[in-house]
Order: structure tokens, then sequence, then C-alpha cells
């Protein structure tokens, strides 16, 4: 059975915490509202446990997206293991069963210490399940919410551990794609295993997918390629894995953001916030084979788990790291600015640096507004000037080491210039070997190249010109980069650079245009919601509009958060006011109607609360009234004085409702108009004939029974020939079942026994 919560006004609670959707066990407690339900098991009703021949079900130790995790026992072997168990909606969905069985048969492939294995897999009665090795420990996670980050030998360990599982399922082709604490186990004797194989994928399956891959794993954890959706490989692992140990070792995961895209923009753009900003303890090597596990670049990572585990290997037995350390400052938009010789150039931050020393300011790499995680045009056309700078940068000094070099045979007719130190020294070469002379190319070539690129650009400026602000900037800086693949010279470079910055004013003018439509759209749905009351989303709203400090529209965004903020404020005055003024007349009417008159999006807030707690105030002061009228009321009755009791019965019951007070009034009534129906019957038997009473009444032995009033009471003659009337008050309960025994008969005795009961309670009361 599964609970499913369609949109209740109050929502759903099960045992205890707010769900939208949770599969049912027998003893569950289900409220909604004010009514609470328990699932119970009647007779028919089958358990899971009821349903597989092959496990008994113990308890329920995890819940995830497919399905549910329980510890059970599997009778054919006696061990006891981790059944999951595909969620009942998705049995009918071929799709998805067929991802729990390849999460099943992916894992089962496996056979390795660090890696939970998985034992069976199977259906019955329309369960889908498979069974794995029962891990009695906590995972990672656990371990972080509860003792806070792991000790640096203790992280490295898990880090170890994680690798050789990793390596070995590598070496199997299969690519985990969601490392994270979560699916990192700690066991007995501190063994490491590794869990959650359900969005593995194979190498073969890999290589064949040509398409655009949709987005796999956990934001927190997740490699630029895989959040970019471009093919991936085995290094994706290699990322997540340094992504987990920067968590194990701070206890905060490497990037933040509001929403799972923020946090992905962040790993595909920003640098690696610092890891000794948050545990200065931790050592630089160790910060180093985090920094290269986490490269933007697939190719700046450790190629393999293999690599990893060395470079542990070095760092535990004090040796030298075996690459560099990584620059900390490069991001995945810092393109490769040329090809081949310059790219060789790049200066490799020194082994002492850290992430610490980028660039002021590059933390803040994302464009504030931008949508895109790679693909802004704006972000391109900034990087093609950069590179066109360094491009002329470059070719002004390739032309004067080349005419350097030219001429060096020649006598110099002033001081010799200091020599200019070459772009890449030859590491085959001693250092004091002459540099090879640069052959110029030839002056027709050279010329030819020049007219050729100055053509290019004059055509893409011409049709620039034409196209105006409709122009296809995607397009336009494409064309501008296939023709700056070649080195430019002086002249070329200046228009390049003229053309990407119009390329650049016409990105700027469309983000204008965007950021306006965005924001009219913006202004409707606030005004919206502000209609519906909604201010908490209204503003909510306002706070997530990435362009909200952009100048072109600060003024009026402004205007628009205060003008809501006023709304809402002034609604929420004019509220209280209000709930004031029916709470001091003690209109609970009044309260119950501004209660179910608020808007759905006021509900659960504040504003609601005040409302319940002044119907409070008032319920309870009615009930104690009402507990005041039945206190009276019992009086009446146990005194027998039913026509009073009548007379209050009718003056003030109806005003009492369904209070407990007013429950119990009538169960006084209902008694008392039995047992005066009771005395009637009895008078009229008694004028009939007269009915001895066997026994002593009050203070009368064997008395005659000769008539019965309300009253005046039970009318007796004793042995003396003298009359005697006796008060129904004063007479026992036992003895006035006897009477009407006597003198109605037994049957219609007990049809007035209840109301005697009833007496008698109110007695003891």
């Amino acid at each position: 059975f599964s609970l499913v919560d369609l949109g209740s006004r109050n929502g759903t609670q099960l045992n205890g915490k707010k769900v939208s959707e949770r599969q049912l066990s027998f003893g569950d407690r289900i409220a909604v509202g004010h009514v609470e339900y328990l699932f119970v098991k009647e007779p028919g009703d089958v358990e899971l446990k009821d349903l597989l021949s092959k496990y008994e079900i113990q308890e329920k130790i995890g819940e995830g997206g497919m399905g549910i995790v329980y510890k059970a026992n599997q009778r054919s072997m006696a061990r006891v293991v981790a059944l999951k168990i595909l969620s009942p909606k998705y049995i009918s969905k071929p799709k998805f069963v067929d991802q729990f069985t390849r999460e099943a048969r992916a894992a089962g492939s496996l056979n390795h210490p660090n890696i939970i294995q998985v034992h069976d897999v199977g259906a019955e009665n329309e369960i889908h399940y498979f069974s794995m090795e029962f891990v009695d420990g906590p995972t990672c996670m656990q371990v972080l919410k509860q003792q806070g980050p792991f000790p640096v030998n203790d992280a490295l360990e898990i880090v170890r551990q994680t690798a050789k599982a990793l390596e070995y399922a590598h070496a199997h082709r299969l690519i985990h794609q969601d490392i994270k604490p979560d699916n990192i186990m700690v066991g007995p004797n501190n063994i490491v295993k590794l869990a959650d194989l359900g969005i593995s994928k194979t190498f073969d399956e890999v290589e064949a997918d040509e398409a655009v891959k949709k987005v796999m794993g956990t934001p927190h954890y997740m490699a630029p390629e895989a959040a970019l959706g471009k093919r991936i490989d085995q290094r994706v692992d290699i990322y997540s894995l340094g992504a987990t140990a920067y968590h194990l070792l701070t206890g905060k995961t490497p990037y933040q953001g509001s929403s799972p895209t923020e946090v992905l923009k962040h790993h595909v753009m920003d640098p690696l916030p610092p890891l000794t900003d948050h545990n200065p303890s931790v050592p630089e090597n160790v910060v180093a084979l985090i920094e290269r596990m986490m490269a933007k670049k697939p190719e700046d990572r450790y190629q393999s788990a293999s690599e990893v585990l060395e470079e542990l290997r070095r760092i535990g037995s004090g040796e030298n790291m075996g690459t560099e350390r990584i620059g900390g400052g490069e991001t995945m938009i810092l393109r490769r600015y040329a090809k081949d010789g310059f790219a060789a150039a790049t200066v490799p931050t020194p082994a002492g640096g850290t992430t610490g020393s980028r660039t002021p300011g590059a933390e803040n790499t994302t464009p504030e507004g931008s949508d895109s995680i790679s693909d802004d045009p704006g972000v391109r056309t900034l990087n093609k000037i950069v590179r066109f700078a360094i491009i002329g940068i470059v070719a002004l000094l390739v032309l004067v080491i080349a005419r350097s070099l030219m001429h060096q045979d020649a006598p110099p007719a002033n001081p010799p210039p200091v020599p200019l130190k070459p772009l890449v020294e030859n590491p085959g070469r001693p250092s004091t070997d002459p540099i090879p002379p640069i052959t110029p190319a030839g002056p027709d070539l050279a010329a030819q190249a020049h007219a050729k690129a100055a053509a290019a650009l004059a055509a893409l400026d011409e049709q620039l010109t034409k196209d105006g602000d409709a122009a296809d900037t995607t397009r336009y800086t494409k064309d501008l980069e296939h023709i700056t693949d070649e080195t430019l010279d002086g002249e070329n470079l200046d228009r390049a650079k003229k053309i990407s910055e119009r390329i650049a004013g016409v990105i700027q003018r469309k983000r204008g245009q965007q950021i306006s439509s965005a924001f009219t759209t913006l202004t409707k749905d606030v005004a919206k919601l502000v209609e519906e009351r909604d201010y908490d989303n209204a503003l909510a709203r306002l706070d997530a509009f990435p362009d909200r400090r952009n100048p072109a529209v600060k003024p009026a965004f402004d205007k628009l958060r205060a003008s809501v903020d006023q709304s809402k404020n002034q609604y929420v005055t004019e509220l209280g006011q209000r709930i004031s003024s029916l709470a001091s007349s003690k209109d609970a009417a009044g309260l119950k109607q501004l209660r179910d008159s608020l808007p759905t999006a006021m509900l659960n807030t504040a504003v609601e609360q005040d409302i319940l707690k002044a119907m409070k105030v008032l319920d309870d002061e009615k009930q104690v009234q009402y507990q005041a009228i039945t206190a009276a009321a019992t009086k009446d009755f146990i005194a027998w004085r039913f026509v009073e009791l009548e007379n209050r019965w009718k003056s003030s019951r109806p005003q009492m409702g369904a209070s407990p007070a007013g429950v119990q009034f009538d169960q006084y009534h209902d008694a008392a108009q039995k047992l005066a129906t009771m005395i009637s019957a009895l008078n009229a038997k008694l004028k009939v004939r007269t009915v001895r009473f066997r026994g002593t009444l009050i203070s009368t032995t064997d008395p005659d029974m000769v008539g019965a009033s309300l009253e005046q009471g039970l009318d007796l003659v004793i042995d003396s020939g003298g009359g005697l009337q006796i008060k129904w008050p004063s007479i026992p309960v036992d003895d006035l079942i006897t009477i009407a025994t006597l003198v109605l008969g037994k049957d219609a005795a007990e049809s007035y026994k209840p109301a005697i009961v009833t007496m008698s309670a109110a007695k003891g009361k």
C-alpha cells in the first residue's frame, strides 16, 4: 500500500512527519488535518513478508527514489542480507524495472572486498528485488553529520580503499558515476564498501552513445564534463572521489548553491575553493592530491584509480609527489588561447602554490544572471578578446626572436641587446647550446596570408553591419575564431579586436533586451501572486531574479519589491486587527469564518496560527462554561429533580454542541427520561397488585410496595400496618434493580438497567 498526498490543504503526516508519497506498513499513523488514522491489518490483508518465500523481512533500513531497502534473512543460506525492493509505483513501467535489474546485475558482475556484493536478483508475486551483502556500519555521510570532518589519516584510508574498488570496477569496464559519502560505507574492521551502482555505465555503453548525454549523478560531486552532458569516461569517478575527499576533510562540499544548476555551474566554471580555508591542518601534499583529482579538464587529472593509489602510496611513505601541483586558478571557460608552441610554453603553477593564489575575484567567474553553464556567447567573445591580445603578443615576440636570430652574425652597430629567453626550452638540449634559427616564411606566402585574413575580416565586418542587432552572435563568434586560428599581424589583429568588440556590443544589447523581457514577465508573475495574497512566494520569486542588481532594472526592481513588502505588511496588520476584534467580542464563529476564508498561501503561516490560538482561548472558556452547566445538571440528576433537569437541558444544551460536556449532559437527560418512564410503569403495576420486597429496604423488613411517583417516592406498607414513603435518591442502586425486577419482570427491568447504572456513575462523581 502507498500513501500519496494529492495537494491537501494542510498536508499529510506519516508517523509525525510531513510526506508527499511513501509506502505504508501496518501500524503506521496517518494524520490529515485534525483527523488521525491507524493503518491496521485486517483479515485478508497481505504483508510484504507474506509475498516473498525466500526472504524473511526484519526491518526497513533505508528508502531511495526507486525502492526501499530492508534488513532480511535469506532462508536458504541462513544469512542476513540487505534486500532492495522496487517501489510499487514503478512495477508497471518497464524502463524502471529494467534500470532496477541492471543495477543489480552491474553490481553482481563485480567481486571485490571493497564493493558491496550482490547475491540474488529476481521477482516474486510482482515484487522485484535483489539481495546484497549487509554492511553493519554507517555511511561516510552519517559519520560526517554525527562527528564532523574525518581525521586526515582516516579520510585518506577511505579514499585509498574506494580507489581500490574503482580500480577493480574500471578494469571491468564499469564507470560508477555517483561516488559520494552516501555511497561509501564503513563496515566492521574499518573495511570500506562502495555501494549503489544504479546509474553506472559500461565503457561500451559510453563509447556507443554519440548523443548528448543526460546529466546523471549528484551535483555536489559531479565532474564538469558530466555536468555539461558531454562524453565521459572513468575520470569522472576520479573527480567525484576528489570531491568526496574534500567533503570528508572539511565537512563541507566543494561548492554550495541554492539549486542543483547553480552548484553545477560552480563545478564547471569556478576555481576550487582552498581546502585549507576550512581545515588548515590538512598537509600541502594532500591538498595537491585533491586539487589534481578535481582538475576541470579530464586530461589534467590522474588518469586512473591506479595513479591515485600510487600517489597515496607516495604520500604515506613520505616521498615526493609523482606529478606537479595543478594550477588552482584554471577554469573550464579559460580556453587554450593558442595552439602547439604557445600551449607548451604555459608556465605551470609552482608546487608551493595554493588555490588561494588565484586572481582576486576569480571566485565569481559566472556572470550574474547567466542561465547557461558553458554556452554563453558573451563569455566566449570575452575570451576571444583576451585570446587575440595574447596571440598578438606571441606573434610580436616570435618576430623579434626571428629577426635577432636572422642577423646574429652581423656586427652590431650599437651595444648588443640583452638576449631574449626562449619561450620553450628544449629539455633534451643543454642550455648552453645555441638556439636553432627560425626560418621565416617567404614574403609572398606571408603577404598572401595577410591578404586572405584581411579579406575574411572585411567580409565578416560587412555582414555584421548588415545584420546589426539581429546577428547570430554564436555564428559570428565561430567565424571569427576560425579566422584567428592563424597568427595575425598587428593590422589584422586590430581589425579582429574591433569586430570582437562589435559582437560583444550586440550580445550586450540582446542581453539587455532579455533582462527587460524577463523583468516584465517577473512583474506579471509577482502581481498575480500578490493578488492571491501569496506574498512570501512573491518575495522569493523576486529574490531569485538573477539580474536584480543590473542597473537597467535595479530601480524598478527595488520599487517593486518595496511595494510587495508594503502590501504584505498592510494585509497582515489588517488581519491582526480583525483577529483581535473578533477575539475581544468572543466571536468564535467569526474567527472560524476568517480562517476558512484565508487564501491558500496564508495557511500554515503565523497569521493562521494567531487565529487558531484565539479560537482555542474562546473554546477553552466555553468548555469551562459547559462543564459548569453539566455539573449543575448532574446535581439535578442524582437528586431525581428530573423536571428541573429537563428545563435546564432545553435552555442550555443547544449551545453546547458536540462538546464533551454536552455529550455527558445528553447521557443524563436520556437516563432521566428512562427512569421517569420506569417510575410510571412501577406505579401502574402496583396499583393493580401489591408486591412484597423480600429483605431489608432502607430500615424496613419485607415491606409491601403499593405505589410509586417521581415526586413522593416509593409507597410502602410495613408489618405493623402503617404506611411509609421512601425518596428515590435514598434507595441504593442494587435495590432499584431488584424493585424493577420484582414489579416489572426481568426482561422489562433489563431495559431500565443502563439508566440505573448511569445514575450510579453520576453519584460516584
